[in-house]
């Protein structure tokens, strides 16, 4: 029994060569369990028909399976390469960052060493020990690296990089904030069939339209003037959102760091740390830049607030 063809640009993720053979294969199962089309009893079944196939049976499938896993790779990566802007370039990774990435694959490889967040550590303390003159060599690489890059920076070419760059990323934003919206949205209304089944009268406000929040209320009773006045009150979330954003504290200013920073210090582990730091008073006012927030972060394995006294004592 031939299934029905899926194009690998409509699914997320491409069938193992099982489910191929399954989906091929229901109906043959089904007959063989006595007309039973429970999903457990139909898995449990498949599951041991496809186990008892020979080797060479099961290769067209997995083949097919394979076909299609490398069909999405492809697309994925066409779909990523659209949003890549022309002529852009990253922001050269410092001495300490480019070394890590250098002998990454020597620190993982080194026993007891864990995920990026050993390898980040490890990395740190061999650069420590390194001579005088290898760093200042790297440091000196380093530094020719970033002169050339804010010499495009500053280039027309730079700047109309850098603006498409940044309207990619807003897109991206806009299309997650959408997303987001429409996932509310879909649960709001299917709250309220679910009350509007079970005969409670839902009240909402703009703000619960926008938080996809709805609070029931009692039916009327039909008992007089005194159902026909009855008024619910508020959703309790949007007052106390109302209040929170009267007595909310303004957001406090932090240190602007740059997209490529951020992508290395997410590889590294810290981005949340370097978000902490950039936003503390202090550091905020001693003028730091991200590049020298994220070093110190390194030297301190992660640690805001050493790292925070690193900066402000140097």
């Amino acid at each position: 029994m031939a299934g029905s063809a899926v194009e690998p640009k409509e699914m997320k993720k491409a069938p193992s060569g099982y489910w191929l053979w399954l989906g091929e294969h229901r109906a043959e199962i089904v007959a063989a369990l006595g007309g039973v089309k429970k999903a457990p009893e139909v898995s449990k079944k498949a599951g041991e028909m496809w186990k008892a196939m020979s080797a060479t049976a099961q290769a067209p499938y997995l083949e097919r399976s394979q076909k299609m896993k490398d069909e999405l790779q492809a697309a994925k990566a066409d779909k990523d390469n659209s949003k890549e802007v022309e002529g852009m370039r990253k922001k050269p990774m410092t001495p300490v960052f480019a070394f890590i990435q250098e002998k990454r694959e020597e620190i993982a490889a080194m026993p007891g060493i864990s995920g990026l967040g050993a390898i980040s550590k490890k990395g740190a303390e061999l650069f420590k020990n390194l001579s005088a003159a290898d760093q200042a060599a790297r440091k000196k690489i380093w530094e020719d690296q970033m002169v050339a890059y804010n010499l495009w920076k500053e280039s027309e070419e730079g700047q109309t990089a850098l603006d498409l760059k940044k309207g990619l990323v807003a897109d991206k934003k806009a299309a997650k904030k959408e997303k987001l919206e429409k996932k509310q949205a879909k649960f709001a209304r299917k709250e309220a069939r679910a009350a509007k089944a079970a005969g409670i009268e839902i009240e909402t406000s703009k703000d619960d339209a926008a938080d996809a929040t709805t609070t029931p209320t009692k039916p009327k009773t039909g008992r007089g003037k005194r159902a026909a006045g009855a008024t619910s009150e508020k959703p309790p979330l949007a007052k106390k959102a109302k209040v929170q954003a009267r007595g909310g504290k303004a957001e406090e200013p932090s240190i602007s760091i740059e997209t490529d920073l951020l992508q290395e210090a997410k590889q590294l582990g810290f981005e949340s740390a370097l978000k902490n730091l950039a936003s503390r008073k202090e550091i905020v006012s001693s003028g730091k830049s991200g590049s020298e927030l994220l070093a110190a972060l390194v030297k301190s394995e992660g640690l805001v607030n050493p790292a925070k006294h690193a900066l402000l004592g140097a």
